[in-house]
Parts: structure tokens; sequence; C-alpha cells
């Protein structure tokens, strides 16, 4: 099944899928009880055919007062459906997603949808799952997760109902608001069987707008993978521009699906007003708009008569015939139609590694030898013991770093110092009163970003590219580097039509610099792979300026120079005036605090209010000379002599996602050089330095206890095909390991920030796709800090929005604001 779409007539190539509807239904058996509203006691009743040309009108109004209208199964229904996929197929479409859950699914589903799509040519993908609580039967409302989880793989692997009819997705999963207990059974068994299978998932979100939200809480806690799920009905649930573009980011697919319903009053819940298809076509263009548009599918959600052709209704090529003249009219380019009807869907309904898993449980029970896993075991445990820290150890680890914190600040010991503690000339967090258009850069990695923000207190709206930088471009000359960035910025800017306008603009650098004020900075040294020659000791921001100006057709005013943990750390404040600590865990890993100016020696300022300033640590480099070679393991040695920095950030070298996967490697190596791994033989790819990728080791952490699905596809991916039971377990142990030094390590070290500045309550904003991505790490960092700092200081950990290029925009927005 890899690589292959699931049919009702069997697998299919994804590409001969054509244009999709993700969420419709072509036949169903909801108990009409569900369904069933009455009449509002100010309407008479109906005289005749409620299809009828006098009664049509209200029937569109109040469709779920007349059972006849909600029987989806009778022969009425089955002639329309065959009428529908003709005409479907005749203006182009190629494929229906038909929701047929459990509490939704007729008896003979699998026959008819089979015949339907032998007759008309329709690809047509019938679901498995189970939809809400109140559609369900006794019996199923008493099944065991475990239990939901066998019906869902029958239903996919097998066949529905004794046929050999196979699901080709799960959903719609039915959720209410709040979420009932049997429909958090549901969520959890989808994602088992989801994680196993990789098979795509469509989940019906209760009406509210906090119900995705929780949903996905729950699934992803199972292991479910957001993307390789929709999130259905959004129109009627996330009712602002904002609300959908923050939901997007999630990174879920966003599903629009009840395209030719124009009427506003809803009858499931009347608090909300039904939008227009209008407001449904503005809504899906603000998402691309926003960088969203690899993540819509659409549909109709058609499953009353009075929406099909044969009872008065647009049907199943409402869209196709009526709204996409209207998209296009609307600024909608072909290839956006193209990713939302037909990539956007190939892409989520595709199996990814199905195949694989099945192999891969037979090869397991072929390999397993418990006494040599034993014995292997131990073998393992001895070359790990060197990562495992204690308490005693992370504590002398804290008590180094203050003496380097304390190196760096002061002014007899700065200049040998390995912590540089560069203050930052940022003085202040943000009080809510920053309002205009500011443009924010953030270079960091092997990306970069443009952004442009508009700001009024607490309402924050951002628009933004990414650019990427190539890898010529990061190791050759600093001329290059700037007049790519320049270029990018100008292009933006022409995008956007600000071309004619000079705004602040707050630069995110995220490298070790010293800064000579708020709007310079000398960079000391390149980190995270970039080595562009004739910037060292240069000021990038004269830098920057220069390439601008070379360009002629733009001009800007950096007002603020930034890294990326005071960015964080403003970022976080915007919203938690308590913040007062930036963290980056991700390519690279540095913190910033808000210091007193009594304790920064080195400060060139004024010492005017607020006395106080923010500190950029650079902890990075921490260890390079050499007072933490008492825990660098072997592995640790290695990396650092075959990176471009040897000698350099061997604090960073020890956690940052940079490192972490390849030290994951060269474990994994070892121990296949020690004949404990794969038989002692190992792929190209294990043999390739770099090859094992961090996020790799996120992905198999991701892992339930005794579930190996994420870290059987991690293993195919770098090769391994015939990998047994034990070293799946060892390469999860491999990577707790590792990771777990990584967390407790950042742990000690803001330990060591929140004992110095020795405030009642603190927030540390974080960011970093190490920390992010994670399943573990922000648990493993609360509790080691709660352990190593004073019981007096209190904390928590706040997960920054965007602190890169946010922070930036709130940096350069203090400033203009102080400057009045």
């Amino acid at each position: 099944m890899a690589g292959k779409v699931q049919t009702v007539l069997g697998p299919v190539n994804p590409d001969t899928l054509g244009v999709t509807f993700t969420h419709e239904h072509l036949l169903h058996e909801l108990p009409l009880e569900v369904f069933r509203h009455p009449l509002p006691g100010n309407i008479p009743p109906f005289q005749g055919d409620p299809f009828s040309l006098q009664n049509l009108g209200w029937l569109r109004q109040y469709p779920y007062c007349f059972d006849i209208n909600n029987i989806y199964t009778d022969e009425s229904v089955r002639k329309a459906m065959v009428e529908e996929m003709h005409f479907f197929k005749t203006l182009g479409g190629g494929t229906i997603v038909d929701n047929g859950s459990v509490g939704l699914r007729a008896k003979d589903q699998a026959q008819f949808l089979t015949s339907l799509s032998k007759e008309t040519g329709v690809n047509v993908i019938t679901g498995t799952g189970f939809y809400v609580t109140f559609a369900q039967t006794q019996s199923v409302l008493n099944m065991k997760v475990e239990d939901m989880a066998a019906k869902m793989r029958e239903d996919l692997l097998v066949g529905i109902d004794g046929t050999d009819v196979k699901c080709g997705v799960i959903g719609e999963v039915g959720c209410s608001w709040p979420l009932a207990d049997f429909e958090r059974k549901s969520l959890i068994s989808s994602a088992i069987v989801q994680a196993e299978t990789h098979c795509p998932v469509i989940i019906h979100p209760g009406r509210d707008k906090k119900s995705p939200e929780e949903i996905f809480r729950v699934f992803q806690e199972a292991g479910g993978k957001l993307e390789k799920t929709v999130m259905s009905h959004l129109e009627r649930t996330l009712h602002t521009k904002e609300d959908l573009a923050e939901f997007a980011s999630m990174g879920s697919y966003c599903e629009f699906d009840l395209f030719g319903i124009e009427v506003s009053h809803y009858q499931h819940n009347e608090d909300i007003d039904m939008p227009s298809d209008a407001q449904r076509v503005e809504r899906l263009y603000h998402l691309i708009q926003q960088g969203f548009g690899d993540k819509i599918v659409i549909g109709h959600d058609i499953h009353t008569k009075h929406r099909l052709m044969k009872f008065g209704g647009h049907g199943f090529s409402h869209i196709i015939a009526n709204v996409l003249p209207k998209m296009r009219k609307r600024g909608f380019s072909e290839n956006d139609i193209k990713k939302i009807l037909i990539d956007n869907p190939k892409k989520w309904l595709t199996f990814d590694a199905w195949t694989f898993v099945l192999q891969l449980v037979q090869s397991w029970k072929a390999n397993i030898n418990f006494q040599s896993m034993a014995e292997n075991r131990k073998k393992v445990e001895a070359v790990l013991k060197e990562f495992i820290l204690s308490n005693d150890v992370l504590l002398k680890v804290s008590a180094l770093l203050l003496q380097e914190f304390n190196n760096g600040l002061g002014a007899n010991t700065h200049q040998t110092a390995t912590v540089k503690m560069f203050p930052t000339f940022v003085r202040d967090v943000p009080d809510g009163s920053e309002k205009g258009k500011f443009l924010a850069l953030d270079l960091g990695g092997t990306n970069f970003r443009v952004l442009s923000i508009d700001l009024d207190g607490d309402q924050f709206n951002m628009m933004n590219e990414i650019y990427e930088i190539p890898q010529s471009i990061m190791l050759g000359s600093g001329e290059q580097l700037f007049d790519h960035i320049a270029e990018c910025l100008s292009h933006y800017l022409e995008q956007l039509g600000l071309t004619h306008r000079t705004l602040p603009l707050g630069f995110t650098f995220s490298f070790p610099c010293i800064q000579k004020g708020l709007t310079s900075a000398l960079l000391v040294g390149w980190t995270k792979g970039f080595n562009c020659s004739g910037v060292q000791g240069e000021d990038v921001v004269q830098l920057l300026r220069a390439a601008v100006k070379r360009r002629k057709n733009v001009d800007i005013d950096v007002v603020a120079i930034v890294n990326d943990t005071t960015g964080t750390l403003m970022s976080c404040a915007h919203k938690n005036k308590e913040c007062r600590v930036g963290l980056i865990v991700g390519t690279g890993t540095n913190a910033c605090y808000m210091e007193r100016l009594e304790n920064v020696e080195t400060w060139t300022g004024d010492h005017n209010p607020p006395k106080q300033v923010i500190i950029n640590t650079e902890w990075g480099a921490f260890g390079d000379n050499r007072c933490l070679d008492f825990l660098r393991t072997s592995f640790d040695h290695q990396i650092d002599e075959v990176s471009l920095n040897k000698g350099k950030q061997l604090f960073e070298k020890m956690i940052s996602g940079m490192y972490m996967g390849e030290i994951v490697r060269r474990v994994l190596v070892k121990l296949a050089d020690d004949g404990i791994l794969f038989k002692g033989k190992l792929s190209e790819k294990f043999k390739t330095p770099y090859a094992f990728k961090t996020k790799y080791v996120s992905n198999v952490e991701s892992d339930p206890k005794h579930k190996m699905n994420e870290t059987m596809t991690v293993l195919q991916k770098m090769g391994i095909t015939d990998a047994s039971q034990e070293d799946c377990e060892i390469l999860k142990l491999v990577c707790a390991t590792v990771s777990t030094r990584a967390a407790h390590l950042v742990s000690a070290a803001v330990a060591t920030i929140l004992n110095k500045i020795k405030r009642s309550y603190t927030t540390v904003g974080v960011d970093g796709s190490v920390y992010r991505y994670h399943p573990h790490f922000k648990e493993l960092m609360e509790k080691k800090i709660e352990e190593l700092t004073d019981p007096n200081y209190k904390f928590d950990l706040m997960l920054s929005e965007d602190g890169s290029g946010r922070g930036a925009a709130l940096v350069a927005a203090v400033a203009v604001r102080s400057a009045k």
C-alpha cells in the first residue's frame, strides 16, 4: 500500500484522483432522532410535498424538521446518487471521500459504494472510525479503546462488515463539545491506528471554537499525526480570520466543507451564523495569503435530500460549477485552485508506509531472542552510562556556569571569559502601548524570513515570506550573504507595495555579537554551519544597510538588532508580563535574561531608568575553556573533532538540534560495530555523517511505550528494512538517553539564571525546534529545573509564538516608543 490511495475498488495511484472533495456522504443511516428538530411555533405545518416549490424555501431554512428529508438510504437517494456522480464526472470531478464511520454507515454501504464507483467511474474512498456519541448504540459505547482500534484495523486492512471492500480513511471521527468520554476513546484509538498505518484521518469537531485545540491535544498525546489529519467544518467552528490562521499554524489540513449552504440560520446551534459561500471564499483566500495554501481542502458535506439536485439543491458539482468562477474572480491563481482540489487531497489520502509496517511486524516475530536481548541491554547501558548526569553533576555544572556568567559581566574578566554576557541595549519589555507598522528580518539558520507586522497594543497582525539561503552563500563572502538578503527584502516589499515607505525594522541576527548599541553589533564568530568571509568583527547592521543601498530601489530604518533569544523574551513578555528569560533550544542553544545594571560592569550606556538591560549570555560557548571536560563523552569529542568550529561552542554541541541526531548516529554506529545492533550490519545512510536527523530523535521519542511505529518508519528512512524488536528498543533507548541529557543540561543552565535573578516568579519564554517538537523535552525540563532551583523562586515555561520574527518587531516597537 505504500504510495497508494485505498478506494472501494482497491488501491490506486494518487495521480489518478483528480479533483477531490474530502467531506461528502453518498449514503448514511444516522438515526433520525439525532437530526430531528421541531418547527418553530410561529411556522404553520407544511402542506403537501416538502420538496415542492411552495415549501422549498422553508425546507432550506429548517432542513432538520422533516424526517423525509433526513432519510438518506431510500431508493430515491440511491438513484439520485448515480445521476449526481455522472454529472460530477462530466464536469471534471474525480474523487469523493465518503465519511462513512460507525454511527453513519448504512448496512449495505460497501456494496452500494462499490456499485456506484463502477457505474460512474468516480473514485470513492470510504471511512472507518466512530461518529459522535449520540449516534451510537449502547454496545458500541461500551467498546474499549483496543476494541475500537481493532475494528478500524479490520476496516482498513481486511474489509468492511465481512466484505473485501477496504476503507481508505479514518473518519469522520465525531466529537462534541465538551468532549464526551466515548469520543475521547474514539480519538485515542484513531491516533493509535493512524500511527501504525500512516493512514489519513478526518475529524468532526464540536460546535465551539475551543473544540479543535482540545481534540488535537488528546489526539497528539495518543500518537496522532496532524500532518495526516483533516479538521472539518471550520466555517461553523472558527469564525475569525485570526482564529483560522492561528489554527492553521498547528499543521493539520483545514477543511471548509459546507459549500452550497447559503442560509445563515444554523439549526444545530442558533448562536452560530452560517457563512455564505462568498465568505468561505474570502476566508480561504486569507489562509492562502498567510501561507497556508498547501493545507486547505474543501467539500459540500451533503447529507440531506434537499441538497441533491433531484430535490432542488446544488448537488456535488456546485463547487466546480459555481464556486470556482468566484474564486478566480477573487484573486485565486490556478495553482491555488489546483492545490486545494487536487494536490492537497492527494497528499493527505496517500498511505506512506503501510507495507513496511506489516513487513516489520512479521520480522519482529521471527527475530525475538529474549536471552540475548537482556545481555545486549547491559552492553548498551554501559555505552550510554556516560550520558546520564546526576543532580550532583548538574549542580556542579550550574556553579561553573554562574562563575562564567560573573566573568562575562566583569570589567576585568570579560575579555577572557568564554560566556560573553553581551548587553543587548534592550532595556524594557512591551507595556501594551506600542502601535504602528514594522518590518522584521530573521536570520539564524538555513532559511531566513522577511516579515511585516501591524501592531496596536495587544492586537498583532503579521505576514511573512520564507527565503532559502543556499549552501554556497552560507560559505561564501559576507557581501554575497547580505546582497542575497537585500534582494529578498526588495522582492518582499515589492509584493506588498511597500517600496515607497521607510518602515522601522527589527533585525534578528542569531549569531554571537558584541553590541555597541541598539543598532550596532559586531559579529564575534559564525555558528550553525555559516562561515561567510569578511564579516567577523564587522558591524552587521552596516553590512545590511550597504547591501540595501546597493540595490537603490528600497530603503530601511534599522532601529534594533537582536538575537533570537531576545526576540523570544520580548514575544512572550508581550503576552505575559512576568517573562524575564528567553531561551532557544533548536539548531543552536542560547539564553538571555533581564539583569540589573549594577551587576553589568561592561555597560557603556546611560544609567537612566529603567536600570536594567537584557543580557545575551551566549552560553553555547560554555566549556570552551575545558571546564566541562569532566562530563563530555567520547562521542562529544568525535563531534567536535570534525566540526567547522573545532573547540568552540562545546556546551551547544551537547544539546542543540544541529548535533543531537549526529550524536545518536555515532552511538548507534558503535553499537552496530560491536555486534549489538542490526546484526552488526549498517546501511549506507547510517554510515553517512549527519544523515540521522535530529527530528528523527523526536519522531522515535513520540512512540508510546511498547509501540514502535515511528521508530520503524525512521529505520526505513535510514535504509534498515529488517530490524528486530530489540533493534527498535535499543534505538528508542539511545534517543531517550541523548535527548534527556540535553534537556538536563539546559535545565541546569536555566536554574542558574533563576537562582541568580532571585525573582519570586519568572516566566521563561522558550522557542526552538528541539523544545517545540520533542514530545518530552518540556516535561523533562520542568521537573529538572524544579529540582535544581531554590524553592522560593517559582517559574513556568512558555512556548514562544514566533519570537525571532514577532520579537524583533516588538523590540523595534519598544525602541520607537522609548524614543518619543
